[in-house]
């Protein structure tokens, strides 16, 4: 019994000791796992470490590579500048760094005027045969179908919306061609979507360059158009840029060019720092009326080209348009309009007054416009839009002479810069247009 017992007490030690054993190795095995464990985060917590600090450091360098790179951008800009075919070439010597220095000081130009009708340039023999041509008949070329290649910021929403009011009153189709669908110089196309759309009568507005129906098997139309005077022009299309419209607040903005920090500088800091946007020779009316040569188009760079394809507009604004209205005269322009086109325009002055334009108006204008010092117009006047003051001029000499031989009578005041007569530079009267703009019948963008 006694052997029995002592066997049963060896035989539970023994298997208490092998639970001793196994929970012994058991630990010893979990602190091994512990220490592995351990190892691997250490090391994967210092892999994390120097991957976050090499991301910092190509940061860094990155930032550092970027801000050298502008700022030697910004030196080779201020070399370049004068010697870039595409920028400005001023008629006088000093002419542009005398401009840069009377922006610094805050100096006033006084720009004197009066009421002085601006008479045509002097004309070649041919051009003196059409203007008489002209004169002979007032009779629209193409009574059927009239096309207003319309200008950007020259009022052509305006305009639109008018038409598509006048087209119910007057029993005619009007079509407005989205720029999307097809580009501004894209004349074989616009041609055959022309005719597989022309039902006259018929108006059609698309931003689009002059070209020659008759070489795609078509009659020409009837052209018109709307220009806007330059300077206001350039500030509306500038703050339009950066700001956008109230009908699009947010979605067409950020389309300017600058390569700085504050994207939304004033046009004065732009002309100082002799950026491309304020400093470019601008010929957007030039290419609108010049059309798709390779003189049109800028193949031959320079200020001296540009002012070619400028006589190449003045032309087809003499000879080839019917009609082209000035925004500062509207209600003229209108009135022109309807004296020779009554069958699209009879109407278009009260349309202008309905509460459907008017409301139409005031969702595209710019947002948020400060507009530039008299030292910046002068600026622009005589370096980067000279060539598109030059073809203003023109044409709404034109326009006023053809005001004239229709038998009306201007309600717009027609103002003359007495001060740069040989230059040719027209400024005119704000508060007639601010009159038209507090009363809903032009939009003030």
């Amino acid at each position: 019994m006694k052997s029995s017992k002592a066997e049963k007490v060896s035989l539970l030690a023994k298997g208490s000791l092998k639970k001793s054993s196994k929970r012994s190795k058991s630990s010893k095995g979990n602190l091994k796992l512990a220490k592995r464990e351990s190892a691997a985060d250490a090391r994967r917590r210092i892999a994390q470490s120097f991957a976050g600090n090499a991301v910092l450091t190509v940061l860094f360098v990155t930032l550092v590579i970027l801000f050298v790179l502008v700022q030697q951008r910004n030196l080779d800009l201020e070399k370049l500048l004068p010697h870039l075919s595409t920028k400005p070439r001023p008629p006088i010597e000093g002419f542009e760094s005398q401009l840069f220095e009377m922006l610094e000081k805050k100096d006033e130009v006084h720009l004197i005027q009066r009421d002085t009708p601006i008479s045509l340039p002097e004309l070649s023999q041919d051009d003196q045969q059409a203007l008489a041509a002209a004169e002979k008949s007032l009779i629209a070329p193409n009574p059927g179908f009239v096309l207003h290649n319309k200008l950007p910021k020259c009022g052509s929403t305006t305009m639109h919306n008018i038409l598509t009011m006048l087209s119910q009153w007057n029993n005619y189709e009007h079509i407005k061609i989205d720029s999307a669908m097809m580009k501004f110089d894209d004349e074989k196309d616009l041609a055959a979507y022309l005719k597989s759309i022309l039902r006259p009568p018929m108006t059609v507005m698309k931003h689009h360059y002059f070209f020659n129906f008759t070489e795609y098997g078509m009659e020409a139309p009837t052209w018109i158009n709307v220009m806007r005077e330059p300077i206001s022009w350039f500030e509306s299309r500038y703050w339009f840029k950066q700001n956008g419209w109230i009908h699009k607040t947010g979605s067409r903005t950020k389309e300017n060019s600058h390569d700085f920090e504050d994207e939304r500088l004033d046009i004065d800091t732009c002309i100082r720092r002799k950026m491309k946007d304020c400093t470019t020779v601008v010929w957007k009316y030039t290419r609108f009326f010049c059309g798709n040569s390779a003189t049109c188009k800028g193949e031959s760079r320079g200020f001296e080209a540009k002012g070619a394809a400028a006589e190449i507009a003045k032309k087809r604004i003499l000879r080839d348009y019917f009609l082209v209205g000035i925004l500062e005269q509207f209600e003229d322009t209108l009135s022109l309009f309807q004296k020779l086109l009554p069958q699209f325009f009879t109407g278009a002055r009260e349309a202008a007054r309905s509460e459907f334009a008017k409301i139409a108006m005031n969702t595209t204008r710019t947002l948020d416009k400060k507009h530039m010092s008299t030292a910046a117009k002068e600026f622009l006047m005589k370096g980067p839009l000279s060539h598109e003051m030059d073809l203003y001029v023109f044409a709404r000499s034109l326009f006023n002479e053809k005001l004239r031989l229709a038998g009306l009578k201007a309600e717009n005041p027609t103002l003359w810069d007495a001060q740069h007569p040989d230059q040719a530079k027209a400024k005119f009267s704000e508060e007639t247009l601010q009159e038209q703009v507090n009363d809903g019948r032009l939009n003030s963008s």
